[in-house]
């Protein structure tokens, strides 16, 4: 697998690798921590047009996927729905960012599906993982939750919450719950769009410029 690096400005041209820890990160909030991610790398330097977040759930919301860190050995975790970051900024080769995932942090897109993506031919349709694509502007704006989904029937907090107030989109922008961007069946306002993971394969073995994606089979 390879390592990513990324460009420093301190005055001079230094280069040092992603550390996870030095990011926002609740266990159980990937939706958040991903919405904090993009605000960081922007910073950084990275432009937005090179940023998309993905969801990743399917109409069970039952999303198998392997190499997570809550995963058992050779077994997946099924997840109701999953976020990540999509980078394309790197010499044009795709990056995905996945705090919940025991991979490199970031790895490419082509290392990350063959690790983390089960055999779709040999699973159920139930589990088949659909993505919605969002442009990160555009989730920076529309985001809203009140982490309802995070409570039990009594109103309690399943897990411990992030220290920070829930984000619920920005002033004057509309606002899209949770609950829609996790319904692969709804088409959204925000320019999100839908694929099942073999279209978005597909997809993104078109348009991309490296030579050993053509390798990669669906």
């Amino acid at each position: 697998m390879t390592y990513f690096q990324r460009k420093v400005d301190c005055g001079e041209n230094q280069v040092r690798p992603f550390v996870k820890s030095e990011y926002q990160y609740t266990q159980n909030f990937c939706e958040e921590n991903i919405w904090f991610l993009g605000k960081s790398l922007l910073k950084e330097g990275f432009q937005p047009n090179h940023l998309t977040v993905l969801f990743l759930s399917n109409a069970h919301q039952q999303t198998p996927l392997y190499s997570q860190i809550l995963g058992k050995a050779g077994l997946p975790v099924v997840w109701d729905y999953h976020v990540i970051l999509l980078c394309m900024q790197h010499d044009n080769a795709p990056l995905i960012f996945d705090f919940d995932s025991q991979l490199p942090f970031p790895i490419s897109l082509w290392d990350y599906l063959l690790n983390t993506f089960p055999d779709h031919q040999a699973l159920p349709s139930q589990f088949h993982i659909y993505i919605r694509s969002i442009p990160l502007l555009s989730y920076h704006q529309c985001l809203w939750s009140d982490r309802s989904h995070m409570l039990d029937a009594q109103g309690n907090p399943v897990c411990p919450f992030p220290p920070y107030l829930p984000i619920q989109g920005e002033p004057g922008a509309f606002h899209i719950k949770l609950c829609q961007y996790i319904d692969m069946s709804k088409t959204l306002e925000d320019g999100s769009v839908v694929h099942h993971c073999e279209e978005f394969i597909r997809y993104y073995q078109e348009i991309a410029s490296d030579s050993f994606v053509k390798d990669f089979k669906t």
